[in-house]
């Protein structure tokens, strides 16, 4: 086991028993979520990914960045592992981030970029264009 996954697991351990709102344990899921996609076991990221999710969506709402973000995390996992659920949360990511942060800013324009390359993958080529 990584030394990075062990540490993430014990932090999320302690969290878990002692983080009265559950926020910063969501955070570690999506953390450790994140090294098992970035370093190839994408699949293994899926769940923490989602119980991240439903936290952050019980703690701080549907409509927060941390919410946004995991739905942001969870369609890219999808993506990678050529899942169909990718488009549903892309585009409920893309959403999230355009009602938050606006057309100009560098998390919408991460979320279109990701989208486009969904459709692109599945010869797709004109979905995207109500976007632009």
């Amino acid at each position: 086991m990584p030394a990075s996954e062990s540490l993430f697991k014990e932090s999320m351990g302690i969290l878990k028993a002692n983080d009265g709102s559950q926020f910063a344990y969501a955070s570690s899921l999506n953390n450790l979520a994140n090294i098992y996609r970035l370093g190839g076991d994408a699949a293994k990221a899926v769940p923490l990914y989602e119980e991240a999710r439903a936290t952050f969506a019980k703690k701080a709402g549907e409509f927060s960045a941390e919410y946004a973000t995991t739905t942001f995390n969870l369609g890219q996992t999808f993506y990678k592992i050529n899942d169909p659920r990718a488009k549903t949360e892309l585009e409920k990511a893309l959403k999230y981030r355009t009602d938050l942060f606006g057309q100009r800013h560098p998390k919408y324009g991460e979320a279109t970029r990701r989208l486009a390359s969904y459709w692109w993958q599945q010869n797709d080529f004109f979905t995207g264009f109500p976007f632009l």
